[in-house]
């Protein structure tokens, strides 16, 4: 009887997997898209013009989303995944430049629900890792008297999938 559960629930997990073998590959699987931001911190204007690098880096697989695509996006002149506007100790304020799944237009991500300009603080936390928040961003940028200006960003390739 164990042996025969056992091979019900192998098989169940081999059809659990082939299932999602259907995610298509992207024809696109980079791309270069430039930005600039102006933003005033302390009443200096700072000009920030740059290209965000996007590129296909294979499928994943878990639970939640089962077999999906894995995209890898960073700013080209800082290898960052974000834009650091200011490290005060362990504490950085950063603001997103948008995200790689957007900018290959893969269908798993809306333009509708698209924001690309977010700001938000990274500190280190007890795991060695970062701690993302956007609670209570607009205090810290009232603190050090950040103010977005301006932000011009490319607009998303033209990729399908297959």
């Amino acid at each position: 009887m164990k042996k025969f559960i056992a091979t019900l629930f192998s098989l169940l997990m081999i059809l659990r997997f082939s299932s999602c073998a259907s995610v298509p590959y992207p024809q696109v699987t980079e791309g270069e898209f430039p930005f600039e931001i102006v933003y005033e911190m302390d009443g200096e204007t700072i000009t920030v013009t740059d290209v965000y690098v996007c590129r296909f880096s294979g499928f994943s697989w878990d639970t939640g989303k089962g077999k999906h695509r894995v995209w890898d996006g960073y700013i080209k002149s800082s290898g960052e995944s974000e834009l650091i506007l200011l490290e005060d100790g362990g504490l950085k304020l950063a603001c997103g430049v948008g995200s790689p799944e957007y900018y290959m237009s893969d269908p798993t991500v809306s333009s509708e629900e698209y924001v690309p300009t977010v700001f938000y603080v990274m500190e280190p936390n007890d795991a060695g890792g970062k701690t993302y928040g956007v609670l209570g961003i607009e205090s810290l940028l009232a603190q050090y008297k950040i103010k977005l200006i301006s932000w011009k960003m490319s607009e998303p390739i033209q990729n399908s999938f297959e």
